[in-house]
């Protein structure tokens, strides 16, 4: 049981303890605080009793549901505080009423309860010292848990990255991919996670299929889909239009040829505007397999995106070892709009 509590507390159960102590000295010996609810040894008790308890229920329970959604929050925090205030109140209004030796940090006696309006910073705020401390101890756990998460799915990533590119599968792809979590990780570290399970999945996937072996045009379709949903974690509604022959989906594909062809759409091209939807079409034809990819271009300050071209040229390179001298892979920019096509002779199912 105490590991378990020594676990859940940042900095450790003895930490707290001690923390507590000092704050017990500091309150009722050098600010002068006796004077007021040290009288009566129950007085403390009560006093330090509503400081521990609302210390731990705020940080632990109160708080992360306050900032469990980020829409109201900032409402929600002040709705909680002074719903607090009023349950003090009430609380020390009663204690007052039933013992009226317990004078606490009232100035007057608890019997003259009806003066409390006039006398609510007095009577109140000291009861409030756990507010700060506990706002301050939520951010402080909050900061160490995402620190943590986010070496964990550092690490992971890592580990990731070193697998794809020991089973020699496209190292610019997945360099893009962690780098593109990289980034996920500083907005959103449960999308991040998300993410990070997408691109296991497509590892997995590609890490059965035989180094020189080919899977359907379906499943590779499906791996597209994976990498959309990624890109959604990020930047929200995708819009890729995907034309597909019937006989098309059995048809034999490269693996990563279709992931990379929509990687360099949604990356490069505009693909969050429904309007100008990007687009992939495939057809078949005489045993020849055309791909054609549509995108508007991106531009940052009026100027095209930069794309280094190396993962197509990853690409060409694997086209030309499994189909030599039987593919044509070309490129065309025009009138902002960025076209490109692979033709691949000799397809067959």
């Amino acid at each position: 049981m105490l590991q378990k509590i020594n676990g859940r507390l940042a900095g450790g159960l003895l930490m707290h303890v001690l923390v507590w102590l000092c704050f017990m000295v500091v309150s009722t010996q050098l600010l002068g605080f006796e004077s007021g609810y040290s009288k009566n040894v129950w007085n403390s008790v009560l006093f330090f009793s509503i400081q521990i308890f609302f210390f731990y229920a705020n940080s632990y329970y109160w708080l992360p549901k306050v900032f469990s959604v980020e829409k109201g929050k900032v409402r929600r925090f002040i709705w909680l505080l002074v719903a607090q205030i009023f349950c003090l109140v009430v609380f020390l209004v009663v204690i007052s009423m039933l013992f009226g030796n317990l004078r606490i940090s009232f100035a007057g006696s608890f019997n003259d309860w009806l003066l409390i309006p006039y006398n609510l910073s007095a009577f109140v705020l000291p009861f409030l010292a756990y507010w700060p401390f506990s706002t301050g101890y939520y951010y402080l756990v909050q900061s160490k848990a995402i620190s943590a998460e986010n070496r964990r799915l550092r690490h992971e990533t890592m580990l990731l990255s070193q697998r794809w590119l020991k089973a020699e599968l496209n190292p610019h792809f997945m360099n893009n991919c962690y780098h593109f979590l990289d980034g996920l990780m500083l907005i959103d570290v449960k999308k991040a996670e998300e993410g990070l399970v997408l691109i296991q999945d497509m590892m997995q996937y590609y890490l059965l299929v035989p180094k020189d072996g080919f899977i359907e045009v379906k499943n590779e379709l499906d791996q597209c889909k994976r990498l959309m949903k990624l890109y959604r974690l990020r930047y929200g509604d995708i819009f890729v239009s995907v034309q597909m022959e019937e006989e098309v989906a059995h048809l034999p594909c490269l693996p990563m040829c279709l992931v990379l062809l929509m990687e360099n759409m949604l990356k490069y091209g505009v693909v969050n505007q429904k309007e100008e939807a990007a687009e992939l079409r495939l057809t078949y034809k005489g045993g020849v397999l055309e791909i054609t990819t549509f995108n508007k271009i991106r531009r940052l300050r009026q100027k095209p995106l930069a794309s280094t071209s190396r993962g197509l040229a990853n690409l060409e390179s694997q086209l030309q070892h499994f189909y030599p001298n039987a593919f044509v892979l070309s490129r065309k920019e025009e009138n902002g709009i960025y076209r490109l096509q692979l033709r691949i002779w000799g397809v067959n199912c």
